[in-house]
């Protein structure tokens, strides 16, 4: 069984980023992503493992919540 991808904040994430003084590399690489997969989630054009969006989070020093779309609210 395969994990989905889940739909991120892009956005929220390069602020988080940006805010916390770190590099699209230095992110990337605490997550175990490449710096092109990261500005793709950036960017919204990719999604992401619960795993890494865990660990960009733990990164940017931000709950989960506030990277991932409230996907109940998008859909009403």
């Amino acid at each position: 069984m395969a994990i989905e991808p889940i739909t991120t904040n892009g956005r929220a994430i390069r602020r988080y980023r940006k805010l916390a003084g770190l590099s699209n590399h230095a992110v990337a690489q605490a997550a175990g992503i490449s710096s092109s997969h990261l500005a793709h989630v950036e960017a919204e054009r990719r999604g992401a493992s619960p795993g890494v969006l865990a660990l960009i989070a733990a990164t940017l020093g931000r709950p989960i919540a506030d990277i991932v779309h409230d996907q109940l609210a998008d859909a009403a």
